[in-house]
């Protein structure tokens, strides 16, 4: 991992180990919030002499496509949580990385397609990147 203007030890913790704790903590959160939903519940009132009762499920759903907008000195350290956080509840993510960051290697870009997540489709992810020096290293 590499970030811009920082020692290779402070890139190590800030973007490596530590913000990817951060990420899984935000799975957990997200985890957690999913879990407290309730699948079903009984409401009944009485009206005079008429009893109304309702019987209601609920679903999860994914909420839409989230952006994440990264910093140039740490780009994973609030990435991941953003990341993580939206793809372990059902929803696309747009990366856009700061125009002088310097992400990691392995940063692999999806059609813009992805941003509509569909039953079929395994790419979530999509890098919008506004620098041509970005725009060449996705496309190496």
């Amino acid at each position: 991992m590499h970030t811009a203007g920082q020692s290779p030890a402070m890139s190590y913790a800030g973007s490596g180990t530590n913000a990817l704790d951060r990420g899984i903590e935000a799975i957990a959160y997200a985890h957690q919030a999913m879990t407290a939903v309730a699948g079903e519940a009984l409401w009944e009132r009485r009206f005079g002499a008429a009893a109304i009762r309702l019987q209601k499920r609920f679903r999860l759903v994914p909420r839409g496509v989230a952006v994440c907008f990264t910093c140039a000195t740490f780009p994973t350290w609030n990435a991941f949580p953003a990341l993580f956080a939206s793809l372990a509840t059902g929803n696309a993510v747009i990366v856009k990385p700061h125009p002088t960051g310097i992400l990691p290697r392995h940063c692999r870009c999806a059609p813009p397609a992805a941003c509509s997540p569909r039953p079929d489709s395994t790419e979530f992810v999509t890098l919008a990147v506004d620098s041509p020096r970005l725009r060449s290293a996705c496309d190496s």
